[in-house]
């Protein structure tokens, strides 16, 4: 019994022994263990520090942030936001001016140098893993082609490595399509549609890591249907019914439709007033353009920089930048505040910065844009027959469609009063009767030249001259068979919606304006006030009208005994600018606007303006074409109708 007892207590013993082994193990694990206390304090203090860290630089680049929407000209993503950073938590450090990444205090996130903000956290400085930092990319519209540039960091922890690239579309899967050693890849084959391309980096790490490599990065949604670039959507109001074309016929739409309008495209916004009739056919309300109709453009608010051919005459015409803004005179991000203030400029070369063009600060008002008449105006006697559209008086109803004969014989006096009376009580457009919600108009210089610089902007607009309408009746939305052919009856004609037709269009397709070269002259409510006693004779109401609508011209001297030369000389771009006549020519006569369009400047008997050309100007017609006349009733002159909604 004895040697069983004792065989009992060695056993326990050994029991007890095993057991405060493996509790002192546990405790030991407890404390010194992965997760045990020390390292979970370790590891609690470490997130802390961390959390510590992301907000201080947090709060100074909350502070980059005010720094870029409260000073737009000096702010810099780079070096002056790197020297921001630094200068208010010195201990910072960024690589360089590029540079994505940001560390302090011993950690390291990613910079977002865009907005700027902070990314994710990256890991601790001086142990940090080869990794993506950036993806850049550049679309073709028109090969349908995505091509991407990869940037990476501390590639020399990799021994061999690669990237994989893959594409979906915005709600798809991701399809692999390459693994290759180069940074760059191209994707091809694409549609007009949303995408997204991933990027993985992968190969065999060296030995400071042995865990492996796997890292990606994804882009932001490319669009291959190129966004609308406008800052502000078209101004509509009672008696507009928005139209689209369809391929065939304008139909029936709303603002709210995507396929209403995309300038990205060339595809600027149309609408037709009140007096227009639609026919069911099926879903669509197609525009039954065998009656009478009215149909306007949307001219969306920009900034413009004119950079090559500035003030100089050639075969071609020079380079206009366009920035569409808002009625604050922001672009579509709110990124940068384009000036009011005419910039510095230099002969041949061009303007040093921006402009807020002048159409678009209407006697006080700041426009977000303004509607155009699509078409010379007629009225709704006109018929094919040139005769129909001779008519000096303010009693008929104006038109503004394709296929029928433009009105003229009509003063410039008359002109002013039917356009002003658009809105008149009892118009047939459905227009408010209030000037201060439409305020219908005869086209001004600045306007012209707002519509003249956006179709010569070859990423929105035509990005040429617009082929001349050549129809010897002044018959509307008319075009050659080439540029600048005569109305001499020996070339074909082509209605608007024709592929030769459209090239008589500011877009080169079926939604721009017609009619801006050729057909008949048009007279603009712009003037040189040479105190002329005609002026009055023939343009009283526009002579004694609101400031608003007209641009007046200094004289040298008056009572008509002033001198081309002289009135052209006069000229100051920092005060009259944006109409298409001295930023755009060189002299006062001859052939001497872009495109060798004519440059006539009015004096003495012949005071107001007419852009344009007419269906027989041949190569002197265009877009940059402006010359006198006297303001009476001309059977080769018409005129157009602008509609601001305020």
């Amino acid at each position: 019994m004895l040697y069983k007892n004792k065989g009992i207590t060695l056993v326990a013993l050994v029991v007890t022994i095993v057991i405060l082994i493996i509790l002192a193990t546990v405790a030991i694990n407890a404390i010194f263990g992965d997760n045990g206390l020390i390292k979970s304090a370790e590891k609690g203090k470490l997130e802390h520090e961390i959390a510590a860290t992301k907000e201080r630089l947090e709060l100074v680049l909350a502070d980059a942030y005010t720094e870029k929407i409260t000073n737009k000209e000096e702010y810099d993503k780079n070096q002056f936001l790197n020297d921001f950073i630094t200068a208010r938590e010195p201990e910072a450090y960024i690589e360089g001016p590029e540079s994505n990444e940001i560390s302090l205090n011993g950690h390291t996130f990613e910079l977002n140098r865009k907005v700027p903000e902070l990314g994710d956290y990256i890991g601790e400085a001086g142990n940090l893993p080869a990794r993506i930092s950036k993806i850049e990319y550049e679309v073709d519209e028109e090969a349908k082609t995505i091509s991407v540039t990869v940037s990476a960091v501390r590639l020399e922890n990799v021994k061999t490595p690669q990237y994989k690239y893959y594409i979906k579309e915005e709600n798809g899967e991701y399809i692999e399509k390459a693994t290759q050693a180069e940074n760059t890849y191209t994707f091809e084959g694409l549609e007009e549609k949303n995408y997204i391309i991933k990027v993985e980096l992968v190969g065999e790490v060296n030995e400071n890591y042995p865990e492996g490599l796997t890292t990606h990065k994804e882009t932001e949604v490319i669009s291959l249907s190129p966004e609308d670039p406008l800052a502000v959507a078209p101004s509509l109001s009672a008696g507009m019914t928005p139209v689209k074309w369809n391929g065939t016929n304008w139909v029936k739409t709303t603002e709210n439709d995507t396929g209403w309008y995309n300038y990205a495209k060339k595809e600027w916004a149309n609408v037709v007033l009140g007096d227009a009739t639609f026919t069911s056919s099926g879903s669509e309300e197609i525009l039954d353009e065998s009656k009478a109709y009215s149909m306007l453009v949307w001219i969306p608010r920009y900034a413009y920089q004119i950079t090559s051919q500035y003030h100089q005459s050639g075969s071609t015409a020079g380079t206009v930048n366009i920035v569409f803004i808002d009625t604050n005179n922001q672009n579509k991000d709110k990124t940068k505040t384009y000036s009011e203030d005419y910039p510095d400029y230099t002969t041949g070369s061009g303007m040093t910065d921006y402009v807020v063009h002048p159409a678009f600060n209407y006697g006080g008002t700041k426009l977000a844009g303004f509607w155009v008449g699509k078409f010379d105006t007629s009225n709704t006697d006109c018929t094919t027959t040139k005769s129909t559209g001779e008519y000096n008086g303010t009693e008929k109803t104006v038109t503004i469609r394709a296929n029928v004969t433009s009105w003229r014989s009509i003063s410039i006096s008359n002109m002013f009063t039917v356009c002003t009376e658009l809105n008149k009580v009892g118009n047939p457009y459905g227009l408010n009767t209030s000037d201060s919600v439409v305020d219908p108009h005869l086209m001004k210089n600045t306007e012209w030249g707002a519509v003249a610089y956006l179709s010569q902007n070859s990423k929105y607009g035509k990005g040429s001259e617009v082929w001349i309408n050549n129809n010897t009746s002044y018959i509307t939305g008319r075009a050659g068979d080439g540029g600048y052919e005569s109305g001499s009856g020996s070339t074909g004609e082509h209605v608007y919606n024709t592929t030769n037709g459209m090239q008589a269009s500011t877009t080169g397709n079926v939604t721009g304006i017609y009619d801006m070269n050729g057909g008949a002259r048009e007279y603009t409510a712009a003037y040189v006030n040479n105190e002329n006693s005609n002026l009055t004779t023939y343009g009283s109401t526009l002579v004694n009208a609101n400031a608003k609508y007209k641009d007046v011209y200094q004289a040298t001297r008056v009572s008509g005994s002033d001198s081309q030369s002289g009135n052209y000389n006069l000229l100051n771009p920092k005060e009259k600018y944006g109409d298409a006549v001295y930023e755009t020519s060189n002299s006062y006569s001859g052939s001497n606007s872009w495109y060798s369009d004519n440059s006539n400047f009015p004096y003495s008997m012949a005071f107001f303006f007419d852009r344009g050309g007419y269906y027989n100007s041949t190569s002197n017609a265009g877009l940059f074409y402006f010359t006198y006349s006297g303001g009476r009733d001309y059977d080769d002159s018409s005129f157009r109708v602008v509609l601001p909604v305020m």
